[in-house]
């Protein structure tokens, strides 16, 4: 069992979806290169839903442009009711100190979990490296759409 609020995992090839649910305490879970299928993430998501991580506020994976043919949204979010939008631009406050984390992407999918937690997923690339961002929303992360409205 992870306790603690935040985790940090680079060269993640070795977590497996047991390590995720492992992470149920965690606020925010940041992953570079693991070894994900659609499936595991797909996983991840519904036991997001069904509220196995009540304290979550922002996961992140970062994974080579190559790997991420094999990720498709379609599968990553089947069984999930979401709200599909494009050209997203979100603001989350991120962390202890209140670091502003600008996320902009051309879609993005908003799900929400069982208890009425709404959270978005968006995915981007830069340079070569695909990342995916699952953030839930939350007074205190002060997220804003791109025309600066409250989220509801």
């Amino acid at each position: 069992m992870f306790n603690t609020d935040r985790v940090v995992v680079r060269k993640a090839k070795w977590i497996t979806i047991d390590n995720l649910l492992d992470m149920k305490n965690c606020l925010a879970i940041t992953l570079l290169e693991p070894s994900f299928t659609d499936v595991v993430v797909n996983s991840f998501i519904h036991k997001w839903v069904d509220g196995h991580f009540p304290h979550l506020e922002y996961f992140c994976f970062e994974i080579k442009k190559e790997e991420s043919n094999e990720f498709h949204t379609t599968r990553v979010l089947k069984g999930i009711e979401y709200e599909f939008e494009e050209n997203v631009i979100r603001i989350y406050k991120k962390g202890e100190k209140g670091l502003n984390l600008i996320i902009g992407t051309n879609k993005g999918w908003h799900i929400r979990s069982k208890s009425g937690l709404k959270a978005s997923i968006l995915t981007l690339e830069i340079e070569g490296i695909c990342t995916f961002v699952l953030f839930v929303w939350t007074e205190e992360s002060i997220i804003v759409t791109g025309e600066n409205e409250l989220f509801e």
